[in-house]
């Protein structure tokens, strides 16, 4: 899932954390049990692509993860379906994808 449509939301000191698609007219809100929201929740977020993506989500894995205290394997896990963390991560750390050119 692509950074521009990837919702992130969480609860602060706690594992709680998860990351989906936006919710469609109909559907059940996913990001009710959460008191917080991020990513493409925001529209500025949507403009990134290439580095300044990979740049974008990183800081705010760094944010949830030590501002707000999320459990860091939760995180990194959550964070696991959006391609540009995949792509921003080291390449030897389990669930990275490949080198990407720019």
């Amino acid at each position: 899932m692509k950074l521009a449509e990837s919702l992130i939301a969480w609860n602060a000191n706690s594992n709680e954390i998860a990351v989906g698609g936006f919710v469609k007219e109909g559907d059940i809100d996913w990001t009710r049990p959460y008191r917080k929201t991020g990513g493409a929740a925001y529209t500025e977020v949507r403009k990134p692509a290439g580095i300044e993506a990979r740049h974008y989500i990183m800081s705010e894995f760094l944010g949830i993860v030590i501002r707000d205290r999320v459990d860091l394997d939760a995180a990194h896990k959550a964070f696991l379906v959006i391609d540009e963390y995949r792509q921003a991560i080291p390449h030897d750390v389990d669930g990275a994808d490949q080198f990407v050119e720019e």
